[in-house]
Formats: C-alpha cells, structure tokens, sequence
C-alpha cells in the first residue's frame, strides 16, 4: 500500500510519490491559475475537515496555479467544492471530497476551467454527443462503499 501523502499536514490521500509527482506535474502545468471554492457548513465536521485537507493538499502541490476559498455558510449536508479559472466555472461540483477517480476528474475539470483545450474524442463519439440536445443535465451519485 502507497505511503500516506502530505507530510506533515497528514491529509488522507494515499498515493506513492511517484504518483504524487504526476499529480505535482500535472497541476503545475495548468495553463492559467484556477481558484477552488469549498463552501462548508459553518459548524466543524469530520466530511468538512477532510474537504478542507485535500483542498489544502492541492494548493500545497501547485501552489502558484491553485487558489483556495473557504466559505462557511449555511447548513449544508456535505462540503461543496467548485473551481473557476480564466475558461470559467468548471461546471463541475463535487459535494464531499472527490476520490479515486473521482479526484483525477476533478482534476480534470480543473485544466479544463484553466483553458486547457478538451480531450478529442473519435468521429463516432462525437458524432453521438452532437446529436444529443443542449443543455444536459446529469447528476450522479456514488456511495463511498
């Protein structure tokens, strides 16, 4: 199993370092800054401490592209993270803090929101998602089990 990352801070992502350099790299190639918003319930709880620590862990990766604002408003069920940069919102909201795959797409959305150009699909695929009608919704739900 990867060590725990974020030295001293002790946040709660497992990668190895050779990952953790990916992600460094990654970030740090963001084609503009992008500030990420996490809005938490203004009472301290255990889901909000961790949304903080990873918020946290990113800015301390990359910390010249990454900006973090902490909003405590509310009684908001779970923390509430977005992100904006120079290409606009990301458009991507994640309530809790983002995992596993959810965390690369999260990132994701942060080169994206940074004006990163959008991955190219193949002709088939993007023929597809042309046809669908504008705008479309989705909204997924995941269970940390």
């Amino acid at each position: 199993m990867p060590e725990r990352s974020g030295g001293e801070t002790g946040v709660g992502v497992y990668l190895s370092a050779r990952q953790e350099e990916r992600l460094r790299a990654r970030l740090e190639a963001l084609p503009a800054a992008v500030t990420m918003t996490l809005t938490v319930a203004p009472v301290r709880r255990p889901a909000d401490a961790a949304a903080v620590e990873l918020v946290q862990y990113l800015v301390a990766l990359a910390p010249r592209r990454l900006r973090m604002v902490l909003r405590a408003e509310g009684a908001h069920p779970t923390p509430r993270l977005e992100a904006a940069g120079p290409a606009g919102p990301c458009r991507v909201t994640f309530r809790g803090s983002p995992t596993g795959f959810q965390l690369d797409e999260w990132i994701r959305a942060l080169e994206l929101s940074a004006g990163a150009p959008p991955p190219r699909l193949d002709p088939v695929t993007a023929g597809l998602l042309e046809a669908l009608p504008r705008p479309v919704p989705a909204r997924v739900y995941v269970s940390p089990t």
